[in-house]
């Protein structure tokens, strides 16, 4: 969730939608009542926040989210920490590595610590 916010604020059917388009929901079960819930936790502990609440024509309100400055610096951990420690759920996950730019992984002037190879 944290990724998709980083590439734009969406609301949480385009989320689900993301999910579903990038094929994640294929080692992921992802629920649209577990994803609110999630969008619930991660923005009660400040790494999302609501960036506006609205409604177009007769559509339902939708609330739209962005990542916190707190949010990316727990998703660069996160991708470090995962990166660093390779185990079998990295490989699922490094399908969106491609994504983050180098020194945001490994860090400005460090290198890789390990191979994956």
């Amino acid at each position: 969730m944290l990724a998709l916010l980083r590439e734009s604020p969406m609301h949480p059917y385009q989320m689900h939608k993301l999910f579903h388009e990038r094929h994640k929901d294929e080692f992921l079960a992802l629920k649209r009542g577990s994803l609110y819930h999630a969008i619930y936790r991660v923005e009660r502990v400040g790494l999302i926040a609501v960036l506006r609440t609205g409604r177009t024509g007769k559509r339902p309100e939708r609330t739209t989210y962005r990542i916190t400055a707190r949010g990316r610096t727990e998703l660069v951990t996160w991708l470090r920490r995962m990166v660093g420690a390779p185990t079998m759920e990295v490989f699922c996950h490094c399908s969106q590595l491609h994504r983050r730019p180098r020194n945001l992984l490994i860090g400005p002037g460090r290198s890789n610590q390990k191979s994956l190879t």
